[in-house]
């Protein structure tokens, strides 16, 4: 009998210890650019249901745009955030993750800066005047000859 219980108890605790299995996870560095586009995604919807232009034929919301991002990363809404929670359940992982996305925001951020190299213009500069088209081009039109009869 004894041996029964504790043959018992040693499956017992055997099966029932919880495994860690990390690979279920999207990883840290996965993370940092998923949290960071749903961050963009969030700005974007925010900014286009306040323009009421857009808002009036916008098909897109946040949810919509998250889905895109978890196609794009092959990765499905219960992965992303069953391991949102798992690294919000490990502070220092996810203290890591939220900076690591924060540093990789500003260095895309910089980049878009770096290749805009000098900005549109949104109107014609105030020395120069608005010239009739015709004049731009250069093109001298003849007069119409009409025949008398």
């Amino acid at each position: 009998m004894k041996k029964s219980f504790v043959l018992f108890i040693f499956l017992f605790l055997i099966f029932s210890c919880k495994r860690n299995n990390h690979s279920q996870y999207v990883s840290e560095d996965s993370m940092k650019v998923i949290i960071w586009e749903m961050t963009c995604a969030d700005e974007l919807s925010k900014k286009l249901q306040q323009d009421e232009k857009l808002s009036l034929n916008n098909d897109v919301t946040k949810d919509t745009l998250y889905q895109k991002i978890f196609a794009i990363h092959n990765i499905s809404s219960k992965q992303f955030y069953d391991s949102y929670n798992y690294y919000r359940n490990n502070p220092k992982k996810f203290k890591t993750i939220m900076d690591s996305a924060l540093t990789y925001g500003q260095r895309q951020r910089s980049l878009v800066i770096q290749h805009v190299k000098e900005p549109i213009p949104t109107s014609p500069p105030k020395n120069e005047q608005s010239k009739d088209s015709l004049k731009k081009m250069k093109i001298k039109l003849k007069p119409l000859k009409f025949d008398k009869k």
